[in-house]
């Protein structure tokens, strides 16, 4: 089975590229208006925080192996063995958890058209998805 990489959707792409980029130009706007201001300062720490989100959305990805899931979040890569997991979960409005045999659960990241919890249960029984 090839791999099935799922990513952020592009309309969330888009949306938080475009409140970067309203902020930066209110920051811009204010600054040649006023100077240096609290608020001109305040616009220019949401621009930093939208281009952090924005470097975010890009590279968070769930991959499904064959035999391994694959989850890029927050500029950290996690890797777990399918047979290391016991079962898929989600609740009404909650993003996709797995509980793990050793006892724990791991959150899979909201991508905005995460896999179906019947893909990643179909991956779990026999490896396909």
């Amino acid at each position: 089975m090839p791999e099935r990489e799922y990513r952020s959707a592009p309309w969330l792409v888009a949306l938080v590229a475009c409140g970067g980029l309203i902020a930066a130009s209110g920051a811009v706007v204010l600054y040649r208006m006023q100077g240096a201001s609290l608020t001109t300062a305040g616009l220019a720490l949401l621009t930093l925080m939208f281009a952090l989100g924005l470097a975010e959305s890009l590279t968070t990805r769930i991959v499904l192996h064959p035999d391994t899931l694959v989850v890029v979040r927050n500029f950290r890569r996690h890797r777990i063995e399918r047979t290391n997991i016991e079962r898929a979960v989600q609740e009404r409005g909650t993003a996709i958890a797995l509980e793990l045999k050793g006892g724990g659960w791991f959150e899979l990241p909201s991508l905005a058209r995460e896999p179906h919890i019947n893909t990643l249960r179909a991956w779990l029984k026999n490896g396909t998805a």
